[in-house]
């Protein structure tokens, strides 16, 4: 688990309303969610298609300035979950990315993460260091290499109350 200090520093907080945001505006990103049956939220990705605005800069990465770029600003699973749901989940956000023309897709995430990020596909781009804690910037292309492979294999496979592009 992540300081305290970390965690205030990655996320902006508000604690007289006790809640807390991403970096970037709201306005500036899609959210993708999944639901259960009983309409509890399952998962959700929030991403944004700007790179001069990239959250991941607050934590000192860079990532280019150019077409085809995205970058993952949050993934949550809501509670207990199958492997083969969350892939599912992935793999039409990262397909509906695709058919939007993007090409490579950026996040960060903490070191306990990272192996789970790497058997997905993604690769290391960057390390940094915030706060006594590892962070890496990750790249993921969707143009070519394994990610493309599976989206060809299983094209855009939409879970039961998967909805995409909700902003």
């Amino acid at each position: 688990m992540p300081s305290n200090r970390l965690v205030r520093q990655l996320w902006l907080w508000d604690d007289e309303s006790r809640r807390l945001r991403i970096r970037l505006a709201y306005e500036d990103h899609a959210i993708w969610v999944s639901r259960r049956a009983s309409g509890e939220l399952h998962f959700a990705i929030a991403a944004h298609q700007d790179p001069s605005r990239a959250q991941s800069a607050a934590y000192g990465f860079v990532i280019p300035c150019e077409p085809g770029i995205f970058e993952v600003l949050a993934f949550f699973n809501n509670g207990p979950t199958a492997i083969r749901e969350m892939r599912s989940f992935w793999r039409g956000f990262l397909a509906h990315m695709r058919e939007a023309g993007l090409t490579r897709g950026y996040a960060t995430c903490a070191a306990r993460l990272l192996l789970l990020y790497k058997r997905a596909g993604w690769e290391v781009a960057a390390e940094t260091e915030i706060a006594g804690e590892a962070r890496y910037l990750l790249t993921l292309r969707l143009d070519s290499g394994p990610v493309l492979k599976i989206l060809n294999k299983y094209g855009i496979e939409y879970g039961e109350g998967d909805r995409y592009a909700v902003g």
